[in-house]
């Protein structure tokens, strides 16, 4: 999906008791002892979610919305080419959020519809290839020959640090402006776990050039 869905305009358009419960649903997580990363992305979710309610469906309040706009959605993201996994989390975001509604002792809210929308079963097409090193090693020379430094700085910083893609997305650049140092800023890791991730000289050469 693009991420254009989203613009300060809509936003101060969206229903006010919608905002409240978003922001009552992320305070939750965060006692929860989520982390950061974590509830910044259930937030976008949320977000993009209240923005098609908007939209699509008269900015009604999410107590009011039944199992067929919930329905709606999902059917929406999957025409707009989102993975499975993807439209899985989306909807799980959704899920977890009318759930926390459910337990609020301040709202009237017992008829949770969206625990009926039931996720898509993920079908693995591809199988999972390891590139040995001397292919890694080809491959980012090739990607320098070509300057193409930015994907070649990606490549090197994954292959030293064997981060995750969404452990990767959250480096910035403070973690390559010291060449004494040799560890990215702190990440948020599967599980909630905090740490930097570690790289090495060929890191440094491509965040150089």
């Amino acid at each position: 999906m693009k991420n254009n869905f989203y613009t300060a305009e809509k936003w101060d358009k969206v229903n006010a008791d919608n905002k409240k419960y978003l922001k009552e649903f992320l305070l939750t997580l965060k006692q929860e002892g989520r982390s950061e990363y974590t509830i910044e992305t259930y937030e976008g979710n949320a977000k993009r979610f209240l923005i098609q309610v908007l939209e699509e469906l008269e900015n009604k309040s999410i107590l009011e919305l039944r199992k067929k706009d919930f329905r709606n959605y999902g059917l929406y993201l999957r025409e707009r080419g989102v993975s499975t996994a993807t439209h899985n989390h989306y909807i799980s975001t959704i899920r977890s959020w009318c759930e926390r509604l459910e337990d609020d002792e301040e709202i009237e809210y017992d008829n949770n519809m969206c625990r009926k929308v039931k996720g898509i079963k993920i079908e693995r097409v591809r199988q999972i290839t390891f590139l040995t090193d001397d292919q890694v090693t080809k491959l980012y020379y090739e990607l320098l020959r070509r300057e193409k430094y930015q994907i070649a700085a990606w490549l090197a910083l994954a292959y030293d640090s064997t981060g995750r893609r969404m452990e990767l997305h959250q480096v910035t650049k403070e973690g390559f402006e010291d060449p004494n140092r040799n560890c990215t800023n702190v990440v948020s890791k599967k599980g909630g776990k905090k740490e930097a991730l570690v790289y090495f000289e060929r890191t440094k050469e491509a965040v150089k050039l």
